[in-house]
Formats: C-alpha cells, structure tokens, sequence
C-alpha cells in the first residue's frame, strides 16, 4: 500500500486547533516574563539605621572616648549630649554584676557572656584571664586593665592536719562458750565473735553433708586461723553419742572388704554423701543418687519411712537398710517470708498455683508468723499444708 508525503504532513482539525493552542500560551509566557524583568523595582531599601550607627561613632570618636564595635552596633552609647559616657571604677571580675559591667562600657551581649562564663564555676586568679571572654576586644581590655582588681588568698593560719595513715582493722575479739558446731545457728557463730563469712562457711560445710566429729575437724574450716581455734577448741562440746558412730564406721575403713561387715555401717538420711549410700547392702549407684537428689531437692528426709517417697526406689530396698539409718533434722528449710513464687515452686511438694497463692496472700496480708496463719489462704488444702509444715521456717 502506498504512502504519500502529504500523509504524514496532514493535520486533522482538532489537531490544529491544539496546535495553536501552545503556540498562544507560549507567547503569553514569554511577555510577561519580559515585563516582569523590564519593570523597575520600587523596592528601596532603608539606609536610617546604618546611618544613625555611623552618627554614633562619629560622635564618640570626636569626643576621644575608645569603643568597641558591639557597643556602637548595639546603640547602647549615644552622642555625647547624653551623659552616657562609661565609668571606670575599680572591680572584682570574680563578684562584678552585669550592670557593673555596663557602667565600665562593656556590651550588653559581653556582659552577658561575662555572667555565663562565671556561672560555669570558672573564676579568674589574675588580670589576664578577663582575656577569655568571647568578645572583649583589645582596647577594652587596656582600658580596663588598671582597675581590675582580684583579691589575693589570705595565708591560711590553720596547722595542716596530718594525714594519718589508714590502719588495717583490727580482727574481732573471741568471745568462747560452749557450743556444737554441728547444730549452732549462724547467729550463735557470730556471737562467739567469728566472721560472717567463716559462719557461712560452716552451714554451706553442713549442708553439703560435713559433720564435725570431733573437735579437730573444726580446723578444716577455710578461713579460720590457728590461733582461733586454739582459743575456740576448749568450748566445742561434740556428743560422745556422735564421736562413737563416726569412730565405729572409721574404724571399718582399715577391715578388707572381703572381711567388713556391711550391716555394722550406719548413715545419717540427711547428711550423707552418694557414695555413703553405696555402702549399704543392697543400694547401688543409681540407686544412692535418686535418694540423695530427691533429698536435696526437699531439704531432708523427716523420716526413714520418707524416703519411700523417692521415685523408682522399691520399699523393700528401704526396708532392707532401715535398721542402718539415723534419723536426722531437716537440713534447708522453706524462708516462707522471703522465698519468691518462682523459687517456691520448685519445691517437690508445691505446685505452681500454690506457690503463686501463698505468696500474693503473703504480700497482701503481711508475714506469715506461724503455720496457723497459713491454713488461713483458702486455696491450700490439710493434705499440702500437713506435708509442707516440716519445711517451713516463719523467721
């Protein structure tokens, strides 16, 4: 199909129509941008301020009197007609007010200045620091000069005081009586004038399963010195009833196995070790752990028959050994006042719920005193208030 020039060159109406549309928008623009560049600016520009600036220092040049360039801009001195002239006085940079200042034919905005710097808690010792401050010009400071005046420190007439030498405390006194070191609380520790760290040292020795059974074992306490157990020895009273055991089962220590009785072996349920356990008949490795973590996870056995409780562990095997077990207190009781709901519930006995109940009643009501007031929190049954009552401690 054949194509001819004049049909590509070929406008409809509409098109011509916007075609000469742009062309008067175009020409619209281009005069008014034209006009708008030709037109004068009738703007002016007002020169009365620089003029009555130049005015002013005219003025105090004519009289001989020296200004800064902030206080000619700033209009604060006028033509000598005015008495506005500045003052020269005698001043303390350290104590001098703004309006002092002024007066001297310092700038308001130095002035200022002058004020912030000193509130910063800088203080000027000699004539020069006035140097310093931002603004303060040459000539001022010249002309200044003379009349600063910085009192000198007066000679202090106190003796300087000797500076004594930091003495190392002295250690506390031993105050000896007669106690057990196997049942003496940590308060009885501290009166007879051992630290606190040595008394916590003898519980954490004790509740790991430690028993002192006679009195030169309270020489393995870390911490504690020769010469304080010399002073304490004669006071620690320890059961002959608890030397006879542990003198008993020392004893079998140097009787072959082949030879040793197991049956003449005794233990205590809440102070022995796992290996301890492994010495009576019939209880075996995996056997002696189960018994102790459960023990250590309730704080001791209340009795013989308890450790039925242990999981996994058949009551004959209990049975079989009862006749070589030693009931003992509970080691690590419940602190029911001060215990967290989070560390509450880890207790084998309690649940979640009733550690969270027990405590927010706690935090509601006060302090538990006795175990009367906990039977008052509703939502713990006889059963769980019977089990749980052996571990409590309301101190």
């Amino acid at each position: 199909m054949k194509t001819n020039l004049h049909d590509y060159s070929y406008f409809s109406k509409t098109q011509r129509n916007g075609f000469f549309a742009l062309v008067c928008i175009i020409l619209l623009i281009f005069f008014l941008c034209n006009s708008w560049l030709i037109a004068p600016d009738k703007t002016t520009t007002d020169f009365s301020e620089f003029e009555e600036d130049i005015a002013v220092f005219e003025s105090a040049k004519n009289n001989n009197i020296p200004k800064s360039y902030e206080e000619v801009t700033s209009k604060k001195i006028v033509p000598s007609s005015s008495n506005s002239a500045p003052e020269l006085f005698e001043f303390n940079p350290n104590t001098v007010s703004k309006e002092e200042l002024i007066r001297l034919g310092i700038s308001s905005s130095v002035a200022t200045t002058f004020i912030k710097y000193r509130n910063t808690g800088a203080k000027f010792y000699k004539k020069e620091d006035l140097k310093k401050i931002y603004g303060i010009k040459a000539a001022d400071y010249k002309r200044l000069e003379p009349y600063i005046n910085i009192p000198k420190k007066k000679p202090s007439t106190k003796k300087p005081t000797k500076v004594l030498e930091k003495s190392k405390p002295k250690p506390k006194q031993l105050t000896p009586f007669d106690f057990n070191p196997n049942i003496a609380t940590k308060e009885t520790l501290l009166e007879l004038g051992l630290s606190p760290k040595i008394a916590q040292t003898v519980l954490n020795f004790r509740s790991k399963g430690g028993k002192f059974w006679k009195k030169e074992d309270f020489k393995r306490i870390y911490g504690l010195t020769e010469k304080d157990y010399a002073t304490l020895a004669p006071f620690i009273n320890i059961p002959k009833e608890e030397f006879k055991k542990v003198k008993k089962i020392a004893s079998l220590e140097n009787i072959p196995k082949e030879f040793a009785t197991t049956d003449l072996i005794k233990i205590d349920i809440n102070n022995s070790s796992v290996e301890d356990w492994q010495k009576l008949n019939g209880v075996g490795e995996f056997t002696a752990k189960r018994i102790v973590n459960f023990r250590d996870k309730l704080g001791g056995y209340t009795s013989i028959e308890h450790i039925k409780e242990t999981w996994n562990v058949p009551d004959s095997v209990i049975d079989k050994i009862a006749h070589q077990l030693i009931e003992s207190p509970i080691v690590n009781k419940i602190p029911i006042n001060s215990i967290t709901a989070d560390e509450l519930k880890l207790h084998p006995y309690v649940k979640r719920k009733e550690a969270y109940v027990i405590v927010n009643f706690r935090t509601n009501h006060g302090n538990y005193a006795n175990i009367e007031d906990l039977k008052k929190v509703g939502a713990l049954t006889p059963f769980f208030i019977e089990r749980i009552t052996p571990y409590l401690s309301f101190e």
